[in-house]
């Protein structure tokens, strides 16, 4: 646990040298000109896979039919706003997005067709407004295994009320989470895990696995759920 404390905080100090300089870029031109001058090996090996994260929101929506036009949507962890993208090309009314990592918030609030938080979604999402989000997305942003490794920094019943606080009555809740693995296998079981049994506790359901979305080993599995529904009892 101090190993990644400290690992932690020099991520922190990193972030806010990066922060204190894209503040001051207001075009997306002058962004990209940053990445060429620091080459930053994270925010490139995501663009890599831009495609790929394109092909899965679009395999949601299509399998789902999910509603976009003229919705308030809500991308927790966008990346590159592969999800952001789309809902803005499907019309979507209001396009938000909570990102923590500073070049993938610049770059997503340069589109000009976005709202951001610049925040850690684990702890801060309760500074969002409630009963807002037509559609509350998650890909990738909640890691299982550092949260499943240490409970005592991290409450998720706590984040569960968070995100369905911010859905609006019948609002879509899609998270698919993020498994480590070591040669392909998974650290942790995917269905029989803390996270997994609060999940179906509160109302969530699994989704039949949907192509280009859900991948092996890293993403199995994708709750759902519709804002109100009750939970088990």
């Amino acid at each position: 646990m101090i190993k990644m404390a400290l690992r932690q905080t020099r991520r922190w100090v990193k972030w806010f040298k990066q922060n204190r300089a894209l503040d001051t870029i207001s075009t997306m031109e002058e962004f990209q000109k940053y990445i060429e001058l620091t080459q930053p090996d994270f925010f490139s090996y995501h663009e890599s896979n831009s495609l790929q994260r394109r092909r899965s929101f679009q395999a949601v929506v299509e399998k789902l039919r999910l509603p976009i036009r003229d919705k308030t949507v809500l991308d927790i962890g966008p990346g590159h706003g592969e999800m952001l993208d789309i809902c803005h090309e499907l019309g979507a009314k209001n396009i938000h997005f909570v990102e923590w990592y500073p070049l993938f918030y610049a770059y997503n609030r340069l589109k000009g067709f976005t709202k951001g938080y610049c925040i850690n979604h684990l702890w801060r999402l309760r500074i969002l407004e409630s009963s807002k989000y037509d559609l509350i997305w998650a890909r990738g942003s909640f890691q299982m295994d550092p949260v499943l490794n240490n409970p005592l920094l991290f409450s998720i019943e706590d984040w569960i009320n968070q995100v369905e606080r911010i859905a609006a009555p019948g609002g879509w809740i899609l998270i698919c989470p993020y498994f480590c693995a070591d040669d392909l296998k998974r650290r942790i079981d995917a269905y029989h895990n803390r996270f997994t049994e609060t999940m179906l506790q509160r109302g969530f359901t699994i989704l039949d696995k949907i192509e280009d979305h859900n991948t092996e080993p890293y993403y199995p599995v994708t709750f759902f759920k519709i804002a109100g529904m009750p939970a088990r009892t």
